[in-house]
């Protein structure tokens, strides 16, 4: 098609080139060369499936997944709940036989900092691809805040 539209060009002297321009662009924009040219396309674009991707030796998935992001957030609830009780019991003139103070903010910060600290140890054993021990720390830490918090209803807080 190009040598065509060069001879075409160089023999055509006579006519203005905007105008022999114009009319090869017409040409080649019929309905029918469109269709084949997209019927080409769809040919090109058709491809074989690529080769299956190997399969892992573990299960791959992301730390803060759907069921990571349900045991973090109900550790937080739970552990919110426990320092909320713990308040108030000390706050009441109670006392915590498994705290090492009497005061409202520092029971808040030894009851968060241990979930920080079991959340980072579940996020290094993500890393080494320990999945299920990662979900046994988070069972931990749900499980350590609800013994508080029986504990302490038992005893008579709240």
């Amino acid at each position: 098609m190009q040598s065509i539209f060069i001879r075409v060009w160089t023999t055509c002297r006579r006519t203005p080139k905007v105008v022999l321009a114009l009319v090869m662009i017409a040409m080649f924009s019929t309905p029918a060369l469109l269709e084949a040219q997209a019927n080409n396309e769809m040919r090109t674009t058709i491809a074989l499936p690529d080769a299956p991707k190997p399969k892992l030796d573990f299960q791959e998935h992301h730390f803060y997944d759907i069921p990571g992001k349900i045991l973090f957030g109900t550790a937080l609830t739970v552990a919110a709940f426990d320092t909320a009780q713990t308040c108030h019991n000390l706050a009441t003139g109670g006392h915590e036989d498994w705290l090492s103070t009497r005061h409202c903010s520092q029971a808040t910060l030894i009851i968060m900092g241990q979930v920080a600290a079991q959340e980072s140890l579940a996020w290094v054993l993500h890393r080494t691809h320990h999945h299920k021990l990662e979900r046994l720390i988070r069972f931990f830490t749900i499980e350590e805040d609800t013994r508080g918090i029986i504990y302490s209803k038992e005893h008579g807080a709240w």
